[in-house]
């Protein structure tokens, strides 16, 4: 049997969402400087990001 290259089904509104999610996360970091030392704000910034990354590469 051929290998066969996985097919994904992404659209460019799933990456527009997934950058919405990670922008807002970086426009409270802005606005809120102190948030950049707090483990939990990170943690969701490094999740969006990896998100968005992983449907815009998808894409």
């Amino acid at each position: 049997m051929a290998n066969v290259a996985p097919t994904y089904l992404i659209d460019s509104a799933e990456v527009q969402r997934a950058f919405d999610a990670f922008s807002a996360l970086r426009k409270a970091a802005c606005a809120e400087p102190h948030l950049a030392t707090n483990p939990y704000f990170t943690a969701l910034q490094d999740t969006a990001y990896a998100r968005f990354l992983a449907v815009f590469e998808a894409l």
